[in-house]
């Protein structure tokens, strides 16, 4: 853990306009959105020179601002510095814990996947159900973008123009009898995943195999990666996916606060 007390006990030598902006983009990443005068009345300071550091803050890109809920977030700049620090090893040394724990408690199979340029989804770590049989994958495998809830837990919080681009590009194939092979009913079901936070499929890409997955977001409230579990359909069962997804859904917002320290959702949304 980093040693703070260069911020507890500050010298001359440091900058105090530039520890201003540290605290504001510390406050403004732990909240996720907030208006510029809670900034200023949560850190004490004088409105003028909060309102100051904001806007360059923002004129740099390290901020994003909505004119119409008048709210910061973290912005680009901070959104691009922190995917790129953020490597598969440091993912996987994040997530384990909380991948072990869900097998511990739901004897189903758990992994976390990434998003690759081409389209195609990555599985990075695993941890096996302890069941002697099971359903598994193994590191390393990809799926298409139309795996079912691999593929949906990402295209639902794409921006609109990448996610029309993906489909546009994209067939809708019958993996199996119960997948969703038009675009219409597709798009309807990404809907239900940006209100809920969590994908699933019932047999949509294996037919005796049901999963959920979640979606773990950056400060700029793009997806870096998803976490999931897929087990036999006899045990994860259709009539608990809800019950499954919703935990799935808790489980990645613990894991995105260890990573980024900030349980903020895209837009500010809560999920239902």
């Amino acid at each position: 853990m980093a040693d703070d007390s260069v911020l507890r006990k500050p010298t001359r030598r440091l900058v105090p306009s530039v520890l201003t902006a540290m605290r504001v983009l510390g406050h403004i990443s732990s909240e996720g959105h907030v208006r510029g005068n809670h900034v200023a009345t949560a850190l004490g300071l004088n409105p003028s020179t909060c309102h100051e550091v904001l806007k360059t803050l923002l004129y740099g890109g390290y901020l994003d601002y909505d004119a119409e809920t008048r709210e910061y977030s973290i912005g680009p700049v901070i959104a691009t510095m922190a995917a790129r620090s953020l490597s598969t090893d440091t993912i996987i040394a994040a997530v384990r814990p909380a991948l072990r724990q869900w097998v511990r408690e739901t004897q189903f199979t758990a992994f976390v996947a990434r998003w690759l340029p081409d389209q195609t989804v990555l599985v990075v770590d695993k941890v096996e159900s302890t069941k002697e049989i099971k359903m598994t994958l193994e590191v390393g495998q990809r799926f298409p973008p139309t795996a079912a809830a691999l593929g949906k837990s990402f295209m639902a919080f794409m921006d609109p123009d990448e996610l029309h681009a993906v489909l546009d590009s994209l067939e809708l194939p019958a993996y199996t009898e119960r997948s969703i092979g038009d675009r219409r009913s597709w798009e309807s079901e990404l809907q239900r995943v940006r209100q809920c936070g969590w994908s699933e499929s019932s047999r949509e890409f294996y037919s005796s195999t049901n999963s959920v997955v979640s979606p773990v977001f950056d400060p700029s409230g793009r997806v870096q990666f998803v976490i999931g579990s897929l087990a036999a359909a006899t045990d994860l069962t259709d009539e608990r996916l809800a019950e499954f997804g919703a935990k799935m859904r808790d489980l990645a917002i613990d894991v995105q606060v260890r990573l980024f320290g900030t349980a903020a959702r895209p837009s500010g949304r809560d999920f239902e």
